[in-house]
Order: structure tokens, then C-alpha cells, then sequence
């Protein structure tokens, strides 16, 4: 093993809530595997690892399945962005190249997205 030195990091784990929008798509992410379940769609067209990839974007941000979609205010992205600004945006001795970001995609409890 490398014996390299490892940055400390601050973890921030936020839940948040799902959009109107949002519970809309799980409603029908829903239907639709129970037609994958029944056999009823063309696995070409539509299956679990679509209806699952689905819902990961859409607890990422609902935009990624419908860039119609209003920009929900709460959502992981923007929770992610304003959590930089928090940590990073005012203090000016930190420099930009030291900071890494990532949002997750989980959704871990009924009716709440985690990230």
C-alpha cells in the first residue's frame, strides 16, 4: 500500500424534501415497475435498471428527466451549491483548487430524499 497522506474533509448530509413534481415521477416510476414486473413492457424498452437510473436523477434533480420541469428549490444540486458558497464562498484563503464537491444520489427513506 501507498503510504500518502490523506486531506481531512467536512461531510455535510442534508434530507430533503421531495418537490410536488418529484413525488409525481416516484408515483409513476412506480407503475412503471410494476409493468416491467408483469411483463408487460419490452425489456428493450423499458426495465428495473431504467426505472432505478430514473430515480436516481430524479433525487439529483428533476430537471434531469425534464428540463421543463421548474428548478425545485430544495433540491440536492442547489442544496450542494449553497453549502459551497457557505464553506468556501467568503473566505478567500482557501483556494479554489482545494475544494472538491460531490451530491449524491440516494434516496433512502420512504417520501424523503437523502443526499
Amino acid at each position: 500500500m501507498l503510504n500518502l497522506p490523506v486531506p481531512e474533509a467536512e461531510y455535510i448530509n442534508e434530507v430533503l424534501k421531495p418537490s410536488e413534481e418529484q413525488k409525481e415521477m416516484v408515483e409513476a416510476f412506480s407503475e412503471r415497475a410494476e409493468q416491467v414486473r408483469g411483463g408487460a413492457v419490452d425489456p428493450r424498452v423499458d426495465n428495473m435498471l431504467k426505472i432505478t437510473n430514473d430515480g436516481r436523477k430524479c433525487a439529483l434533480d428533476q430537471r434531469l428527466l425534464n428540463d421543463m420541469l421548474p428548478d425545485a428549490g430544495e433540491s440536492k444540486v442547489n442544496a450542494c451549491v449553497e453549502n459551497a458558497f457557505q464553506v468556501s464562498g467568503t473566505d478567500y484563503s482557501i483556494k479554489r483548487e482545494d475544494c472538491r464537491y460531490a451530491c449524491g444520489c440516494r434516496c433512502s427513506k420512504r417520501n424523503r430524499f437523502t443526499g
